[in-house]
């Protein structure tokens, strides 16, 4: 399961490119641009109706011809380049290089099919690409707003990540890029999940052989959203794309993979087994795992163990509040998981989690921050009244989504200053002081949590804290 490449061309005039770049006439009608109000970049994108290209517009405002650059596109592999007024353009290291002026490119891209374990086939008549090769952006676009408007055949579909703004026009926000987006077109259902007052923007895509369920897949995200809605009072985004695969699981989760991406917006997505029935999927944790991310902002990649953690710890505690878990169940989930993350071999400082191999440290980069939010759960409500909910409630009405990368220490001190207490920044400094697990026995204690195996605990009515380890697995009202 988931949590969160060039040939050089000498630059010179379109003509000069007929060797490689084949010009022909693109079939695409001028652009129904913005009002000219709108002084950003804008994008017009046609999928083609056999889905094997995909046409582009994009027209730079007065001033900024810059170079455009797609991070997995190749200019080989480009077509039918040109210059909307007819202009200069030229190619030059894998970017466009439109001439000056009001710049306007139009080119052809082809649409390649995301591949992958974590990108099945689906079927003849929809295809999951990325818009990292096809949708060529300025190097520097740093203040300048970008619309993109979609034409599509009339009997095509679209889901994408960006926040609509009209019908098939979106704007393209500035994001960590955390992952590579995905773009879907073609023939496939598009489902409106309500949860927390927004929306999850769905997109149910069919394999050759398998098929989903609509209602199904609809009532299991519903119920996973409106665990993390539950948190802090609404959905942490208020503009997400999931896209859901069938696949046939070969072990125990009927949801064997997802991973959330913030690439140009925030999206989920999810490989669900569709011979499993829907009570299997509620039960289980992959989509309340992955939702969670969302009540944080993207840390950096090489502190993942922040996210991950977490997301872990919301998992469990979220499907205990819903009656998925006993609160004994919940509690020796965390035993065990603490346990097999003390016993990682070697463990680093959480600092150089990344450079270790992932299945060797896996269990630590999941648990470690885990046990973090679970100890500034507890501070907060046993000192001041409060709660990590409550808190994580504020940092979303303050800061998300957010659309940059946050450092782990700036997350925590804003994390302290919207508690208004010193509890997040603290943990992480004994945190990162110590490598391995930190332990756990003298919570345990406090929470009267009793181990009486390696996997399971008994609860006592001793601790000083048994009112707070009961309270954060009951559902508030």
């Amino acid at each position: 399961m988931g949590g969160e490449l060039n040939h050089p061309q000498r630059p010179g005039r379109i003509s000069a490119l007929g060797r490689w770049l084949v010009p022909v006439v693109l079939a695409l009608q001028p652009f129904a641009l913005p009002a000219a109000s709108f002084s950003g970049l804008v994008y017009r994108v046609a999928p083609s109706e056999d889905l094997s290209r995909v046409v582009v517009e994009v027209r730079l405002p007065p001033g900024r011809p810059l170079p455009l650059h797609a991070p997995r596109g190749r200019t080989g592999s480009i077509r039918s380049l040109e210059d909307c007024d007819a202009g200069r353009v030229a190619i030059h290291r894998n970017r466009i290089l439109p001439g000056s002026g009001e710049a306007c490119v139009r080119y052809s891209y082809p649409l390649h099919a995301l591949a992958g374990r974590q990108s099945p086939q689906v079927k003849k008549d929809a295809i999951v690409s990325t818009p990292r090769e096809w949708l060529w952006i300025p190097e520097d676009a740093s203040g300048l707003p970008a619309r993109i408007e979609l034409a599509l055949p009339a009997t095509m579909n679209a889901s994408v990540p960006w926040r609509p703004v009209a019908p098939n026009v979106f704007e393209l926000p500035p994001s960590p890029g955390s992952s590579a987006a995905a773009a879907v077109f073609g023939a496939f259902r598009t489902l409106q999940v309500p949860v927390g007052g927004t929306h999850l923007r769905v997109a149910a895509v069919d394999g050759p052989e398998l098929h989903l369920d609509s209602e199904v897949v609809r009532r299991w995200l519903a119920t996973a959203a409106a665990d993390v809605t539950s948190v802090g009072g609404r959905f942490p985004s208020p503009e997400v794309q999931v896209i859901v695969q069938p696949v046939r699981s070969r072990g125990d989760s009927p949801v064997p993979f997802g991973y959330v991406i913030r690439d140009g917006g925030e999206a989920v997505r999810f490989l669900v087994d569709p011979e499993r029935p829907l009570s299997e999927l509620e039960a289980d944790w992959t989509a309340t795992h992955e939702f969670s991310h969302l009540l944080l902002p993207f840390v950096r990649s090489t502190e993942k163990w922040v996210s991950e953690g977490f997301a872990s710890y919301y998992q469990n505690v979220l499907l205990a509040r819903r009656g998925v878990y006993s609160e004994q169940e919940a509690w020796s989930r965390f035993h065990r998981a603490f346990l097999q993350a003390a016993r990682v071999a070697d463990p680093p400082p959480l600092d150089a989690l990344h450079l270790r191999n992932f299945w060797e440290v896996r269990m630590l980069l999941y648990w470690s921050g885990a046990a973090m939010a679970l100890k500034a759960d507890v501070a907060l409500r046993e000192a001041e009244g409060t709660s990590l909910d409550e808190v994580l409630g504020r940092l979303a009405d303050c800061c998300l989504p957010s659309t940059r990368t946050w450092r782990a220490d700036e997350l925590f001190a804003r994390l302290d200053d919207i508690a208004g207490v010193d509890v997040f920044l603290p943990l992480f400094g004994a945190q990162m002081r110590e490598p391995g697990m930190p332990d756990q026995d003298a919570l345990f204690a406090d929470l009267g949590i009793e181990p009486v195996s390696d996997t399971s605990v008994r609860l006592t009515g001793t601790g000083r804290l048994v009112a707070v380890r009961e309270a954060i697995m009951k559902r508030s009202n």
